[in-house]
């Protein structure tokens, strides 16, 4: 493996940690570039509010049917293939993207884009897993998972910054140049960590646990989904500029990113699972959708950043009490638990999309807020089930 550490600087937690947000964050900026874009596609090709849900839900659908096979092989045989093959075909969905002329070929772009999501994501997890020390995967899965808001920060400055200027297509061949740039890093290989040569295929928490943390994973997930689909045609409606609705997700993708790293790094310090930090963050989340959903503009710069910060940022602290949990087969559980994740990514937009365009914007992000809190309740259940399994050990 020496001749690969240079390629994907694996040697080092700062490197793997690297490669991991690299490959995450290149799978997901085209999706969350056509949520930044919404204002200008529904210009272009008459994307409807109902249309923009489909584009998402077809996406999440994609990486949801992928993501637990993807994780059980990562299990058995060299995540990088995976690595290499989930990028290319993400720069083939992004180009793609800044051709389209309509609906229908965006959410066939969108379907593509979400298998390289499924390949990358859970993959870039298993880079976490395989390459960094226990006690500081918390801190390099609140990084891994600082992919989000970094693609949606650079799709809420390319707003105004080129589709503004320029023209939204220029903004996705810009994305595809800057996607391009991952494979600089990508390694050939990806070791396998000191353990014996037969894993385990079942993951160590009971079905009944681990279904409850894919149920909460949806729910939450239906309810984060939002902020990526929503927020600029939330805020246009509410009164701001298509260049301060770009700049309001910049802003709230900032914050997100302070959160997930200055959260991960807390979790390296502390004992057990995480499920009560999960809770929090789900909690204020919720409380961050009410206050969206009152569409005042100097709420919206502090609510939705706050949204960002907690109930978008509490994947970090999910998958690392997945792995905690989960430590005989840990691909499986992530693969099962991130399917729940983009169930939920599925329903949200679809949903949510409906309630915005057949009652109002407020009701969507009500439904967000009791989805948020009905995620917390979930885990909450699975937290005490969990403490009661090893009370009985």
């Amino acid at each position: 493996m020496a001749a690969a550490a240079p390629r994907g600087a694996l040697g080092t937690t700062f490197g793997t940690t690297l490669v991991a947000t690299a490959v995450d964050t290149a799978g997901v900026l085209p999706i969350y570039l056509v949520g930044a874009m919404a204002v200008q596609l529904q210009a272009a090709i008459q994307l409807e509010i109902e249309s923009l849900g489909v584009v998402f839900a077809a996406y999440f659908a994609a990486a949801a049917l992928l993501s637990a096979p993807v994780g059980r092989l990562t299990d058995r045989i060299d995540p990088a293939a995976f690595l290499w093959t989930g990028c290319v075909i993400c720069l083939i969905a992004i180009l793609g993207m800044s051709l389209i002329h309509s609906v229908g070929a965006l959410v066939l772009l969108a379907v593509v884009s979400g298998i390289a999501t499924a390949f990358t994501r859970t993959t870039s997890s298993m880079l976490v897993v395989r390459g960094i020390p226990p006690q500081r995967q918390g801190l390099a899965l609140g990084v891994r998972n600082c992919a989000i808001p970094t693609a949606a920060l650079l799709s809420g400055l390319a707003v105004p910054a080129v589709a503004l200027t320029i023209g939204w297509r220029w903004a996705f061949v810009i994305a595809a140049g800057l996607a391009s740039g991952v494979f600089v890093v990508l390694p050939w290989s990806v070791p396998r960590p000191n353990q014996p040569a037969a894993a385990a295929t079942q993951p160590d928490m009971r079905t009944g646990s681990l279904a409850g943390l894919a149920v909460a994973g949806a729910l939450a997930s239906t309810a984060a989904v939002s902020l990526g689909a929503y927020t600029a045609l939330t805020a246009v409606e509410a009164g701001m500029s298509e260049g301060a609705a770009g700049i309001l997700i910049a802003a709230g993708s900032l914050v997100g990113v302070s959160s997930r790293i200055g959260v991960g790094w807390w979790t390296d310090r502390r004992p057990g699972s995480q499920l009560d930090v999960v809770i929090g963050m789900m909690l204020i989340g919720a409380i961050g959708y009410g206050l969206i959903s009152f569409q005042v503009e100097p709420l919206l710069w502090a609510a939705v950043p706050a949204a960002y910060a907690t109930g978008w940022a509490f994947y970090g602290s999910y998958y690392l009490s997945v792995i905690r949990l989960n430590p005989a087969a840990t691909g499986a559980a992530v693969g099962k638990a991130q399917s729940g994740a983009f169930a939920g990514s599925i329903v949200g937009p679809i949903a949510l999309g409906t309630l915005a365009s057949r009652a109002t914007f407020s009701t969507a992000w009500l439904a967000a807020m009791l989805a948020a809190a009905a995620a917390a309740v979930t885990i909450t259940v699975v937290e005490l089930s969990v403490r009661k399994t090893a009370d009985s050990r």
